[in-house]
């Protein structure tokens, strides 16, 4: 039988990673933006932003190795036609976005010639890699894909009913 909501599992795997993914956003934010580059606030930042990336990258595989081995719920009910291809879409394309993320950070590290050690002195970071420049820039479409599955969501909540409580929110 095919389950109505995710698992336990799936939802703390789901809410982790959004958490991760608002501290990455965040973090990045005041560390390249907000900062000047003498503040000693600037490389345990970066670094966090490593860390966190990190620890993105590998909860995304767990959770994709999970829900290739668990039964998964269906596509919300009466889900048909564009919005079914959408919601298929813009969830395959987070995944691929968290993994075009992270791996761009890493490559970031790796062409700057500073390993891939989340540790590292930001000073020696080489923003005009191509790496970064996608990093940089690519942020601003995982943002909007992140945008579109929220106001996916809570646009079906609104007009068909409980979808929140799948992830473990609403009265389901």
């Amino acid at each position: 039988m095919t389950p109505t909501r995710y698992s336990r599992p799936m939802m703390w795997l789901h809410w982790l990673s959004a958490a991760l993914i608002l501290v990455l956003f965040v973090v990045g934010f005041v560390a390249a933006r907000v900062l000047p580059f003498s503040s000693p606030l600037k490389q345990p930042l970066f670094q966090l932003h490593a860390v966190a990336g990190y620890a993105l990258l590998v909860l995304t595989v767990v959770r994709l190795y999970y829900k290739l081995r668990t039964p998964q719920p269906a596509p919300p009910a009466g889900m048909s036609g564009p919005r079914l291809l959408a919601y298929k879409t813009v969830h395959a394309l987070l995944y691929v976005g968290i993994f075009l993320m992270a791996l761009s950070g890493i490559n970031i590290l790796q062409q700057s010639g500073l390993g891939i050690s989340p540790f590292f002195d930001p000073r020696g970071l080489d923003f005009e890699v191509l790496p970064a420049v996608l990093h940089v820039n690519g942020k601003w479409v995982f943002a909007a894909l992140i945008l579109v599955h929220i106001v996916g969501v809570f646009s079906y909540q609104a007009t068909k009913g409980d979808v929140l409580s799948r992830m473990g929110l609403g009265r389901g």
